[in-house]
């Protein structure tokens, strides 16, 4: 809105597409594209459930509940805080 403004310069972000997209072959590979709109044009909604017990995605809704339990390799937590001089924590 500013950049419309009198005396406020033009960002060109009016024109850089609202939707980027990552599609990942593998851990550093991937594809980079823009699209004006999500979902993406030619991409359908579909409506999945999730199955506990089976750890797949169904289209039916499953048929019994199950439980599934996420155990981590290491109960470790680890993170670092960087401060610049003038940081203050309290």
């Amino acid at each position: 809105m500013d950049a419309a403004r009198p005396g406020h310069f033009d960002t060109g972000m009016d024109r850089v597409p609202k939707v980027r997209l990552e599609i990942r072959s593998g851990y550093y590979r991937h594809e980079v594209r823009r699209e004006e709109s999500w979902p993406p044009s030619p991409v359908q909604p579909v409506l999945l459930y999730l199955c506990a017990n089976t750890s797949t995605l169904q289209r039916e809704p499953v048929a019994s509940e199950g439980k599934v339990q996420y155990e981590p390799a290491s109960r470790e937590v680890e993170w670092s805080f960087l401060a610049g001089s003038s940081g203050r924590l309290s």
